[in-house]
């Protein structure tokens, strides 16, 4: 069984200058990228392919798959993950797990050891060291907290079988804000529960991310 890594980016785009939620310019997420995030894909032994979607460049032990902006915000990302699917090199695969994350968030690889052999789709726990090393914890989506309501899959962080996003397009997903809730609504309506797996860790690596109030 295969696990494909896909990252959606913007960083290197022309509007790259423009601000995050955070506060943080998104061309910053370039060095985030080639300092931490995708060295330690490469190095993982968890990892069997890394795909690079969006605006960024080529380099070594990753695919870059081209896609330019058509949004201009967050919704790109749907694009940007759609593409980077079909170009897997792992498409015919079934079981295989794809983790889809964004460029400014590193999944602990070791952690996804004990995901659950029968989930379809696994949520990480969200964390960030940016003003803790110890850690802190950040909203990910799970139940009962904030606007979750009965749970989203993480946007930032979200872990699925080959066969679900087969079913489930990101293309197919209407280019808003909260596309992550709309993707959770489709996962429901096809009877896909959300794994929320607090031994399966996602960092985000960008300060500014707010914690639960």
């Amino acid at each position: 069984m295969s696990v494909t890594l896909i990252i959606n980016t913007n960083c290197m785009a022309e509007n790259a200058k423009l601000k995050s939620s955070g506060g943080v310019a998104y061309n910053l997420r370039e060095y985030l990228l080639k300092t931490f995030i995708l060295p330690a894909a490469i190095k993982s032994k968890h990892i069997d392919e890394i795909l690079v979607a969006g605006v960024f460049e080529e380099g070594k032990g990753y695919s870059y798959v081209p896609v330019e902006q058509v949004h201009g915000n967050c919704a790109d990302a749907l694009l940007q993950r759609q593409a980077a699917f079909n170009a897997s090199a792992f498409w015919e695969g079934h079981d295989d797990w794809v983790i889809f994350q964004h460029d400014d968030h590193m999944l602990d690889f070791k952690s996804m050891v004990g995901m659950p052999t029968t989930a379809p789709v696994v949520s990480p726990q969200r964390w960030t060291r940016m003003r803790d090393p110890n850690g802190e914890r950040l909203n990910g989506g799970e139940p009962g907290n904030l606007h979750a309501g009965a749970g989203h899959i993480n946007g930032h962080c979200s872990i699925m079988r080959r066969y679900v996003g087969r079913e489930i397009p990101w293309g197919d997903i209407e280019p808003c804000f909260t596309w992550d809730l709309e993707y959770s609504k489709r996962l429901r309506e096809l009877g896909y529960n959300i794994n929320f797996n607090s031994n399966v860790k996602c960092f985000d690596v960008e300060y500014g991310s707010e914690p639960w109030k």
